[in-house]
This record gives structure tokens, C-alpha cells and sequence, in this order.
């Protein structure tokens, strides 16, 4: 096999070893996330596939093939497109199984009689980090007294959270008859 060819399948082998360092690191700083996808994971992996490059270029490639070509000039760019192709698509692969699914939440939403919700009664299912505002709109001669969120109280009208487990909201409202 002539070195040229050596150095396009060597890179092919690097780019999956970049992406398998990528995405320790992705564990390892605890930014492989089902939820959300920064651009800062992104670019910081893709300068650990470019570290990963160059180090390879100057520790192996230049070393062992350098006196094996014609043009040293070639070894610096024989391959990148499939070092860079074979680590972005082994990165997403390990990204994404590491990652797995994403996690799906449920909101009950109930109301008692003399008013509704916003959005309507009914169960959701939510992304896990999604932020969440409800509305309690009453009927005529009725008033919102409170919300019951798993058990817990709360006055504030619209609520708001954030889903990180399944919920039940109930919205409760009461008769204020009208004045004379």
C-alpha cells in the first residue's frame, strides 16, 4: 500500500478515536444533555478533533511517513476531509446513543368546577427542562383560590415551573356570589 494511502485510512481510524475522546469528554464535563444541545459542546469538541489532528500530524504521520513521499506538503492534508467526516459522524452516532432518548414528562391538568385552565384541562407530555406556565381563568361569580401541584399549594395565578418529573396540577376555584 503506498503511504499516501496509509495516511488517508490512518486519519479515517483517528477521526473515530477523536470522536470516542470527544465524547468522554461530553461525559466526563457532564454536557451530553437530553434536553438541550449548547453550541459550546460543540465547539469545544471540535477543538479537541482539531488538538486530536494536529498532535497526530506532528507525533505520527510527519515521523513515520515523511521520508516514504514525494511532497511532505501532502501528509498535512492527505485525508482531513475524512478525518473530519469520520469524526463528526462517530461523534453524533456516540453522542446520541449516549445521550438516548429524551425524557418525556406528563402535566395533568385538572380544574374544579367554576372555572378553567390555560392551556386546557387535559395531560401533556413534556421535554424534561421544559419551562411551564399555566393559567387559572374563572367563571362569573367564582374566584381562583389556589393551585395543588402534587399536593403542594400555591396562590400564584399563572403558576410556572419547570418539568423535571411528571405533575398533576389542579386549579381550584370558589364561589363568590355577587354584590348587591
Amino acid at each position: 500500500m503506498k503511504p499516501l494511502t496509509k495516511v488517508y485510512w490512518l486519519r479515517l481510524i483517528l477521526g473515530v478515536v477523536a470522536a470516542s475522546v470527544c465524547a468522554g469528554y461530553g461525559i466526563a464535563a457532564k454536557v451530553i444533555s437530553t434536553t438541550q444541545f449548547p453550541l459550546s459542546t460543540f465547539m469545544n469538541t471540535l477543538s479537541i478533533a482539531i488538538i486530536v489532528y494536529l498532535i497526530s500530524y506532528y507525533l505520527i504521520i510527519k515521523r513515520k511517513f515523511t521520508l516514504q513521499v514525494e511532497k511532505p506538503q501532502k501528509l498535512f492534508t492527505t485525508g482531513i476531509g475524512m478525518y473530519f467526516l469520520s469524526w463528526l459522524v462517530f461523534w453524533i452516532l456516540l453522542f446520541t446513543f449516549i445521550a438516548g432518548p429524551p425524557l418525556m414528562y406528563s402535566l395533568t391538568l385538572t380544574a374544579s368546577s367554576g372555572g378553567t385552565t390555560e392551556p386546557s384541562s387535559g395531560t401533556y407530555n413534556l421535554l424534561s427542562g421544559t419551562q411551564v406556565s399555566v393559567k387559572a381563568v374563572p367563571d362569573a361569580n367564582y374566584v381562583f383560590d389556589h393551585w395543588e401541584l402534587d399536593g403542594t399549594y400555591n396562590t400564584s395565578n399563572p403558576v410556572s415551573f419547570t418539568m423535571n418529573q411528571s405533575y398533576t396540577l389542579h386549579a381550584v376555584f370558589v364561589y363568590s356570589p355577587p354584590q348587591p
